[in-house]
């Protein structure tokens, strides 16, 4: 018994010792300089900015607006899956020459937009914001809430907020140009602007300017196969059209009819749907086949818009705790829209046979009829 007990303690005291050789061997490595070329860091510990707050808030920093290169920072945010598109370059009928943000689909007059934290003045009386008046150039940001943003902005931000993050401290000149064209070589738009920058000499101030000018040509849905017949959007079928007053709908100039009557057709065209050939009818008699009048043709895919951009800011940190600044803004926007001639949709007119610019072929005709 007395000797399987010392034995069991000299393995014990074995055990001890190599233990802590192997710990001061670890010890020594550990204290050895190594050289590390890559360190990679997983878990779900990172924090990311916006990810503990009340609602998330999606950024779009500086990087993202170099990337993208646009003409109007609207179009920076149609992207989102929180944001459908407003008025625009792509907007014919009821455009008001501006570039609107439309979140969650309830109106742009739901949401507030801000510049630096402040609202910016609406166009209009309904409190829609035309966002085309902010330079991209001078642009360091862009943070979009989109819930829970009434409770602290108030009724305006009912769909979200909007803050457009301004370049403070700026120094330098920054000239830009932008070109685009579409693959049919049409739609062309050209965009060119300067950002000019100065900081005071003690550093507490900062004043910068930012001048654009752009332009953009039109291109009417006559220019592409599929804008020519006004389909259902939804389904893409159906024969698009307006019912106007006969003989409009039968007579008149780019009719569509089902095929077979009279006239020049320009070109034919498939129902996706039904599989039936439609054509465009210029002019002649197509009697009971004729159905609607084809607007599509007049309106715009993009309307054409000439714009001038100029946008001021200037601060400056009169004590630690107080900042005095100003803000100025001046655009022009020039937007041509065109729609489709319109018929008379039914309304009755009465004319006295007795008017004296009445022809007697058609005193006659009315006669008649």
């Amino acid at each position: 018994m007395t000797n399987k007990s010392m034995r069991g303690r000299l393995l014990a005291s074995s055990f001890i010792c190599g233990a802590a050789m192997l710990a001061m061997s670890s010890v020594a490595d550990a204290a050895a300089p190594t050289n590390v070329d890559e360190l990679v860091i997983t878990g779900t510990r990172i924090q990311v900015p916006g990810l503990q707050s009340a609602s998330p808030v999606t950024s779009i920093g500086a990087t993202e607006l170099l990337f993208q290169q646009v003409p109007e920072v609207e179009q920076l945010l149609r992207n989102l899956p929180s944001t459908v598109p407003g008025d625009g370059g792509n907007v014919n009928n009821g455009t008001a020459g501006v570039a609107t943000i439309n979140l969650r689909g309830l109106g742009p007059e739901r949401n507030l937009i801000m510049v630096d934290g402040k609202r910016l003045v609406p166009y209009n009386v309904n409190g829609r914001v035309d966002v085309s008046i902010i330079p991209t150039s001078m642009l360091q940001r862009v943070d979009v809430i989109t819930g829970g943003a009434s409770a602290v902005y108030g009724s305006d931000a009912i769909s979200g907020a909007i803050n457009f993050i301004l370049k403070k401290n700026f120094e330098g000149v920054e000239a830009n140009a932008e070109y685009s064209v579409t693959g049919e070589g049409d739609g062309k738009s050209y965009t060119v602007g300067t950002l000019m920058g100065a900081n005071s000499a003690d550093g507490r101030g900062n004043a910068t300017l930012g001048l654009s000018y752009g332009k953009r040509e039109p291109i009417l849905l006559s220019a592409r196969p599929y804008g020519i017949l006004g389909v259902n959007t939804a389904s893409g079928a159906g024969l698009g059209g307006s019912p106007t007053t006969p003989p409009a709908d039968c007579n008149g100039p780019n009719t569509v009819s089902a095929g077979n009557g009279s006239g020049t057709s320009i070109p034919a065209t498939i129902d996706l749907q039904t599989g039936t050939e439609f054509q465009f009818r210029n002019n002649g008699t197509l009697g009971a086949t004729c159905s609607a009048f084809n607007f599509n043709p007049y309106n715009y895919y993009q309307t054409p818009n000439e714009r001038y951009n100029a946008l001021a800011t200037a601060h400056y940190d009169i004590t630690p705790h107080l900042t005095a600044y100003s803000q100025m803004v001046f655009a022009s926007s020039q937007v041509r829209q065109q729609v489709a001639p319109s018929g008379v949709f039914f309304n009755t007119f009465e004319v006295p046979l007795a008017n004296p610019y009445l022809s007697a072929s058609a005193r006659s005709t009315i006669i008649n009829t």
